[in-house]
């Protein structure tokens, strides 16, 4: 159900919990697809930074680890 321009998920078919004239849909294929694309993408993205990030910062780890190795030989 759309409340305000925004859809709504519920778990079971029915009514709408706060209005009782609205009736739920039910959930297809399409309505996930469209709805919650953008959100797909902006996690996908998210997660790609995290990982860059931890590739890096382990790699200046590796850097740090293989200067003191240098300096204490």
């Amino acid at each position: 159900v759309k409340i305000n321009n925004k859809p709504e998920f519920y778990t079971t078919s029915g009514f709408h919990p706060g209005d009782t004239l609205k009736i739920l849909k039910p959930l297809t294929k399409y309505i996930v697809e469209k709805y919650t694309q953008a959100n797909r993408r902006l996690l996908i993205f998210l997660h790609s930074i995290f990982l860059i990030s931890l590739l890096f910062f382990f790699y200046s780890i590796f850097v740090i680890y293989k200067q003191r190795i240098k300096e204490i030989n």
